[in-house]
């Protein structure tokens, strides 16, 4: 009995000391601020221990500190203007302690801060393009608004009064017909079936010699076509076209050809024009101006030019060593020997040839052999980009001055006969004109439809061929060609080659001549040059024209007679609801709903929401597989599947389970919130005494928010005993977007089976 008491003692202190293996995870990341960690680890504490003071305790600790951690992370973003991370920041300290007002505050207070940026950023998007789109086919005439546009189904075969049949077409589209003191009403049979409103009264018009005015959209006036009625009633309408890319004069002139508008003109300083006219005329117009004012196709072309100098010099033989007075001389003569003894010259002044010495005059020469070999390559790589239809010039090279001089005139004689001045003239005046010299490109593309790209080319190569004379001499090399090419495809312009060979002989008259001797009494000098010019031109579209199939499709303007009635466009058509995606399935009828629920088929629909919306798909949240079958003590995963989600920021998933059947032992992250880079945070709690599991998944900042399908999380299970569990979404379970607003979802239950 002494050791037994010893034996309870410890076993009882044991399990009192006893501490789940969770309690050591949440307490290491206690230990080391880890407050996300923690906070997750000790909620799963507190539900598995709901009276555990002890964790009850470190949860609200490290949910406070891990508030406190997101709320300094946010104050940090918001300095730098990081506002979504911010945001994100901030969320998560709310998910913590949803009663902060303070977190609240700055919320509000960044989304405020984005709206105004949204709206400074869409003013700036607000363009003169998108404006004119907008204005697009609007001028302020009232519309006729038919109760319907579907054909109609009359048909006169006797003659009936003109005025019963428009009664009739009036009744039969609820459009209230009056009638002007002009009109005249006759017998007619007429066909109307399978028209529409519009086509029916137009034909009307033709049939009985009449038009009609709109008054109102439920009111048309018909009138007698006559001159002076069209004068009294017909509509004007004054537009003024703004230009981005036509010229004005141009496409007034192309109007009043097309359109026959008389009232037109042209401002060149606003870049507009301003016309007047029927509503038929300004239709027109609409047209043609949509279809001209666009702008021009652009290319950038690649230029590689290189300019290769070859000089070979040879000279050979005797060369005189004064080159500046060169001469082959040879003479003699007698030199006195003093020049101061007067008795070496007789009185007749010649040299006394006792008293004086011969000299002999030899040239000096010198022997040539030189051979000089030179080579130049210069290599320019000049880019463009040029309009459709403008010149582009390059120009490598340098301006040489060109001196001009003129003489200021005589003013002629003046003054008397005894006393007569001479004028003044005659005075040079020196001007300089700078002329370019070297290499000169000029090309002009074209743009074609179908890619090409043609393009008149002229090339000049100058230089100065003579420094020594007054005025520089320049000579020129020029090629004109026009080549079509396609897109990147290069073409090469070579062969502008220029030989120039120059020899000279110089040498002893004579003795030059002999064909032995010469190479030692003369000097050949043989001098060659070459210049050779190589280019290669590529092109490149950068805009093309942005032809579509709207634009190729022809207009019809109507004949004479039709142009008295205004467009169809002035019928108001039934207005059909934009859809971005496609519409979803059919939703199902009250009884297919039962049958679904007979089968198991259980749909928790978000919020009490309708599936009949027409404008979105839902989104979808699922478990897969669907229905699973386990044998008791077997472990287990689920997999909760996103399908259709766009733009998707926040989740908030609650699951029931029965616990009796079933356990849970972990949730993992499914990595699909974050796949696209953005970090998201992912907070699971679950409860196996009351079967409960929630999962909250917020992306932390992007600029926008996951779309797609992915896997959100696995639920790893542990059978328990047999029984039916069915895994259900709980009406609370919510899914939010990037504007953090509830997008329509739909929740597909799942069942598990243990036997």
């Amino acid at each position: 009995m002494k050791r037994i008491i010893p034996l309870i003692v410890f076993l009882i202190f044991s399990v009192s000391c006893f501490k789940p293996q969770d309690y050591k995870v949440a307490m290491n990341a206690f230990k080391m601020k880890k407050w996300d960690e923690a906070a997750k680890h000790f909620g799963k504490l507190v539900l598995d221990h709901p009276d555990n003071i002890e964790y009850k305790v470190k949860w609200e600790m490290a949910k406070n500190n891990a508030s406190k951690l997101h709320i300094k992370k946010g104050k940090q973003y918001e300095l730098k203007k990081e506002y979504d991370k911010a945001i994100a920041e901030y969320k998560i300290a709310l998910m913590y302690d949803p009663t902060n007002q303070y977190v609240f505050d700055r919320v509000n207070a960044i989304n405020a801060k984005i709206e105004k940026i949204k709206e400074k950023a869409a003013r700036k998007e607000y363009t003169i393009a998108k404006a004119k789109q907008k204005a697009y086919g609007k001028n302020g005439i009232p519309v006729l608004n038919p109760s319907s546009n579907e054909p109609i189904d009359l048909y006169f075969p006797r003659p009936t009064s003109l005025k019963k049949i428009y009664h009739a077409l009036g009744k039969a589209s609820g459009i209230n017909i009056l009638f002007d003191e002009s009109f005249q009403d006759k017998q007619i049979a007429i066909d109307l079936r399978g028209m529409t409103f519009y086509n029916a009264l137009k034909a009307l018009m033709i049939a009985s010699g009449n038009f009609y005015k709109i008054i109102d959209e439920k009111t048309v006036i018909i009138l007698r076509d006559t001159k002076q009625n069209h004068q009294k009633y017909d509509d004007k309408i004054i537009k003024v076209y703004y230009l981005s890319y036509a010229k004005p004069d141009k496409l007034k002139n192309n109007l009043r050809l097309l359109t026959g508008i008389k009232e037109i003109f042209d401002d060149k300083d606003l870049n507009c024009v301003v016309v007047m006219g029927t509503p038929q005329q300004i239709n027109i117009a609409d047209r043609i101006v949509k279809l001209t004012d666009r702008p021009k196709s652009e290319i950038t072309i690649d230029f590689d030019l290189m300019e290769v100098n070859r000089s070979n010099l040879d000279k050979l033989g005797l060369l005189p060593t004064d080159l500046q007075n060169p001469a082959y001389k040879v003479g003699a003569g007698l030199i006195p020997n003093s020049s101061g003894d007067e008795g070496n010259t007789g009185g007749n002044g010649f040299i006394n040839l006792d008293n004086a010495t011969w000299m002999f005059a030899i040239p000096y020469l010198q022997v040539d052999f030189l051979k000089s070999i030179g080579k130049a390559k210069e290599v320019a790589n000049p880019t463009l980009r040029v309009s459709e239809g403008e010149k582009a010039k390059v120009l490598i090279g340098q301006s040489v001055p060109i001196a001009t001089t003129s003489f200021t005139p005589f003013t002629g004689i003046s003054g008397t006969n005894n006393n007569s001045v001479a004028g003044i003239g005659g005075q040079p005046l020196t001007s300089y004109n700078y002329q370019e010299v070297g290499i000169k490109i000029e090309v002009e593309p074209r743009v074609h439809h179908n890619g090409d790209v043609t393009l008149k080319l002229k090339l000049e190569v100058s230089s100065i061929v003579d420094k020594t004379a007054f005025q520089p001499v320049i000579g020129k090399r020029t090629v004109e060609t026009v080549v079509r090419v396609k897109s990147g495809e290069t073409v090469m312009l070579a062969g502008l080659l220029k030989n120039s060979e120059r020899t000279s002989l110089n040498g002893i008259k004579g003795l030059a001549d002999l064909p032995v001797l010469k190479e030692l009494f003369s000097n050949t000098s043989k001098e060659v040059q070459q210049t050779d010019i190589m280019m290669t031109i590529t092109p490149h579209i950068v805009r093309g024209p942005n032809i579509v199939e709207d634009d190729l499709l022809p207009y019809s303007v109507g004949s004479e007679v039709e142009s008295n009635f205004p467009p169809e466009g002035f019928i108001k058509k039934e207005e059909k609801q934009e859809e971005s995606i496609p519409e979803p399935a059919k939703p199902k009828t009250e009884k297919q709903l039962k049958m679904g629920k007979n089968k198991n088929d259980k749909i928790a629909n978000k919020g009490g929401e309708s599936l009949n919306s027409v404008s979105l798909t839902p989104a979808i949240v699922s478990f897969s597989p669907k229905r699973s079958v386990k044998q008791a003590g077997a472990n287990f995963s689920v997999t909760l599947f996103a399908t259709n989600f766009k733009d998707i920021d926040n989740t908030d998933l609650v699951i029931t389970f029965d616990p009796k059947v079933v356990k849970v032992l972990n949730v993992m992250d499914g990595g699909f919130m974050k796949q696209d880079g953005v970090d998201a945070s992912f907070v699971p709690v679950w409860d196996n005494r009351n079967g409960k599991i929630a999962i909250t998944i917020d992306r932390r900042g992007g600029e926008k928010g996951r779309s797609g399908t992915g896997i959100l999380a696995n639920i790893i299970f542990q059978a328990i005993s047999p029984g039916k569990c069915t895994l259900k979404f709980e009406p609370s379970s919510t899914i939010k977007n990037f504007d953090d607003m509830k997008v329509h979802s739909t929740f597909i239950n799942g069942e598990v089976i243990v036997k």
